[in-house]
């Protein structure tokens, strides 16, 4: 198998399943855009479903994330999982119809989100040792927060489009508006300093 071939049949039908969502893209559609047969195609993934599972499970969907010890480094983790999302959207806005295209592909679907909730959860800590995050929140405080944040990121961008006001930093500030409900008052001013001039 060419290694080439097979990256460029992968990298185009992610480019696809990002612009178009998965059921709208065929084995054909692929091909066609990648400038083989579909007979070719076929050699390397027998059925549209290997492809999304190579896609997940061979692809990097989660680039490593550090968790924030500021509130602009909150902030920034934020737009970067936003940016994750944008280049991987076929994954995070097809959650359930992936997991049912390829089943074993639920786990690693689970691993992404704990592994941001992970992130965030130590950033509200670090931030809490700082006097900005108040730390005597409930856990099901944060985790609410945290539920809302990923939310926005995965699903901000194609809602603003129905609307006609797509932006990637109205959805910031949304997670912001999220994030005041858990910020001490210290935390609060912090807040509309960095979201007014984006440095801490």
């Amino acid at each position: 198998m060419s290694v080439d071939t097979r990256q460029k049949i992968l990298n185009t039908a992610k480019q696809l399943f990002n612009e178009r969502g998965i059921n709208e893209v065929s084995i054909a559609d692929i091909a066609s855009s990648v400038g083989i047969s579909k007979g070719n195609l076929t050699y390397h993934f027998a059925r549209k479903e290997a492809i999304v599972e190579a896609l997940v499970l061979e692809s990097t969907t989660m680039p490593p994330l550090q968790p924030a010890s500021s509130l602009g480094g909150l902030l920034s983790l934020i737009e970067h999982m936003q940016s994750v999302v944008q280049d991987n959207a076929y994954y995070f806005r097809h959650y359930a119809q992936i997991a049912q295209m390829v089943p074993r592909v639920a786990q690693q679907q689970r691993k992404v989100f704990l592994f941001f909730r992970a992130v965030m959860m130590q950033s509200f800590m670090n931030l809490g040792e700082l006097g900005l995050v108040d730390q005597s929140k409930k856990p099901e405080e944060f985790d609410s927060v945290i539920d809302a944040v990923f939310m926005t990121c995965v699903f901000w961008l194609p809602f603003s489009e129905l609307k006609g006001k797509s932006s990637q930093a109205n959805g910031l500030r949304q997670c912001e508006f999220y994030l005041k409900a858990i910020l001490t008052e210290e935390g609060l001013k912090s807040s509309i300093k960095c979201m007014a001039k984006r440095i801490c």
